[in-house]
């Protein structure tokens, strides 16, 4: 069994790596835009919001996903019932 110290140090070291790899897709969504669009660095902004797999349905795929299909140049390969 883990200590309560080990288990806080466990689930901080989890963030952190969550935290890297968020930043490495950043960087790689601006590197990609950059080079599609001929844009500066300077020009692009990139942010991410974490959201609980139990509010999937009601705050992402119902209003950014189902009520804007027809706006989506990438749609998903499933559905979800809010």
């Amino acid at each position: 069994m883990s200590s309560p110290n080990r288990e806080s140090e466990d689930a901080t070291c989890d963030r952190e790596a969550v935290a890297r790899e968020i930043e490495r897709l950043a960087e790689k969504i601006v590197q990609d835009v950059m080079e599609a669009f001929d844009y500066s660095e300077e020009s692009i902004s990139v942010a991410m919001e974490g959201i609980k797999s139990s509010d999937w349905a009601k705050q992402v795929y119902e209003p950014d996903i189902r009520a804007k299909w027809d706006k989506l140049y990438k749609k998903p390969g499933y559905t979800s019932e809010v």
